[in-house]
């Protein structure tokens, strides 16, 4: 079975978490920064500030809300991707933004979005 790679952890049966794209522990390390800097990030004042519609904006600004996918179960399969690919950091944050705008869309039936890894 290949495994499925999504945001770092999973809400659907049949979708394995994985660590295999780097999302989850980037985030970990950089708020782990976040705490030992005297120079906090401007990104923290903007998060705190933000309201369920402002946020949503945001989002849709700084994602690809457009990623189309394919209901799988109770997920949204994106697409596949490779190990090589996810060399590619270009290609590791279009992933990301495709995951994160994914989320932006699913309205009010909850599914999973994630990519499947080949090879």
């Amino acid at each position: 079975m290949v495994p499925s790679l999504a945001l770092g952890w999973s809400h659907a049966p049949g979708v394995q978490r994985s660590q295999v794209v780097p999302y989850g522990w980037r985030a970990t390390a950089w708020l782990s920064e976040q705490k030992t800097t005297a120079a906090i990030d401007p990104l923290i004042d903007e998060l705190i500030s933000w309201t369920i519609d402002g946020g949503a904006e945001r989002l849709q600004e700084w994602t690809d809300p457009s990623a189309d996918g394919e209901e799988i179960g109770d997920g949204l399969l994106l697409g596949t991707i490779t190990s090589s690919e996810l060399e590619d950091d270009e290609t590791v944050r279009r992933t990301a933004r495709q995951l994160a705008g994914a989320y932006l869309n699913l309205g009010e039936r909850f599914r999973a979005p994630y990519f499947d890894r080949a090879g």
